[in-house]
């Protein structure tokens, strides 16, 4: 789909987007969802636009929408509290269950923050960036260990 895009004959299952370039972008392997897009890549769940994440162009991460203006229902909480909270979790080093045995992310486990919390939409995800970016006591430097330690660096 695109221009240029295409699966080749080991790529059974895959989907391929190209963007108006003049080279090719194909997949190699099944089971694949590819996006070439230089201009950036965004998931939008609201057609206005204010709710989001995307890459944006020549970039390599997500960038999700959190400004105050799509948000609502603030309610003040205490900050010692939430962050001997964080401070109790327990940060393991791991990797997904389908991924290489040479990947690893540091993190906590989505079960227990809930615990700790009780916040997010279900028990088995909460939003990783976050706690990735303030490290486990709320230093903002610690994020940067963090993130380069679950791109295996």
């Amino acid at each position: 789909m695109g221009h240029r895009a295409f699966t080749l004959p080991a790529a059974e299952g895959s989907f391929v987007f190209g963007e108006l370039t003049s080279a090719d972008f194909a997949s190699h392997g099944p089971d694949e969802f590819l996006v070439a897009a230089s201009g950036g890549i965004g998931l939008y769940t609201s057609k206005t636009g204010t709710t989001y994440c995307r890459i944006d162009m020549g970039g390599g991460s997500w960038n999700c929408s959190s400004s105050r203006s799509v948000k609502r229902d603030f309610a003040g909480v205490d900050t010692r509290e939430r962050l001997d909270k964080v401070n109790g979790l327990a940060l393991t080093s791991w990797r997904f269950v389908n991924e290489p045995p040479h990947v690893r992310h540091v993190g906590p486990i989505a079960e227990d923050f809930r615990a700790a919390f009780g916040l997010g939409s279900d028990e088995r995800s909460f939003l990783q960036r976050r706690c990735a970016r303030r490290g486990a006591r709320g230093d903002p430097g610690a994020g940067r260990e963090a993130r380069s330690s679950a791109r295996g660096a």
